[in-house]
């Protein structure tokens, strides 16, 4: 429930929300509960790194995408003919994105990742992470764009504006 809680407040923007959700469970236990089900650990990982990269605490986000690429990194073989493995690979490129928009934001970020997230990091991301700190804008809204999750907005649609599209209003917000 508490990872579902922080999942809604990420779609709602509101990540000061989502990681007070996540006050109770004990992220560093390698033993909490959220670790017995793959696809729940990997949403925790995914979420509340996009929280700390969103409220610009870069190396809280590198180190819980690290976390979460080198559990994926080790459980990746046993999944491979389970029916969410296409979850878990998406989840995965999604977190090396986002991992890319940190270390170009914080290249501090780097000295923390594990030898083997840095290398598939620097081989699916070297070029973008380059451009980025070159400040081209486009790589981080491209970045962004496809890592990002489905934001939501809180309030009604205007019901008597039926030509007004504002189903990326939220979308755009949260680029911004």
């Amino acid at each position: 429930a508490r990872i579902g809680l922080l999942r809604v407040h990420c779609i709602l923007g509101d990540y000061h929300g989502g990681l007070q959700a996540m006050e109770p469970l004990d992220l560093h236990n390698k033993q909490g509960l959220y670790t017995k089900v793959t696809l729940c650990h990997i949403s925790t990982s995914y979420y509340t790194g996009f929280c700390y990269l969103m409220m610009r605490r870069y190396l809280d986000a590198v180190r819980v995408f690290n976390s979460g690429l080198s559990f994926i990194a080790r459980i990746k073989q046993y999944h491979s003919r389970s029916s969410g493995y296409d979850q878990i690979l998406q989840k995965m490129e999604q977190m090396y994105a986002l991992l890319a928009l940190a270390v170009a934001l914080c290249p501090a970020g780097t000295k923390s990742l594990e030898e083997n997230v840095h290398t598939s990091l620097r081989e699916k991301h070297a070029e973008k992470i380059q451009r980025m700190t070159r400040s081209e804008l486009s790589v981080f809204d491209e970045l962004f764009t496809y890592a990002c999750p489905k934001f939501i907005t809180p309030s009604l649609p205007d019901y008597s504006n039926s030509g007004a599209n504002t189903s990326s209003e939220a979308y755009k917000l949260q680029l911004k």
